[in-house]
């Protein structure tokens, strides 16, 4: 199975489960402080580098980015259900 497939298999399995995406204040806080926790050292100092986040799906870390001054950032998400 090409990753591809894979990749829109497990979208659809976990959406159909009725799994819910919550993009509510709060659950932002969790993902930025689970960023933080997690990356904040692996990620350049210079706050406007050139950042790509491929696979972004909702964005999540994107969201990160930007409530930690980043300000040159893109995501892409190949995914129809992204």
């Amino acid at each position: 199975m090409e990753v591809k497939e894979l990749y829109k298999d497990y979208l659809t399995t976990h959406f159909s489960t009725g799994h819910k995406i919550r993009i509510d204040k709060k659950t932002y806080e969790r993902y930025f402080r689970y960023f933080k926790l997690n990356y904040e050292n692996y990620l350049p100092k210079n706050k406007n580098a050139r950042i790509v986040d491929l696979g972004c799906g909702i964005g999540h870390f994107l969201f990160y980015l930007k409530k930690s001054n980043y300000t040159n950032f893109i995501g892409v998400d190949l995914g129809k259900q992204a």
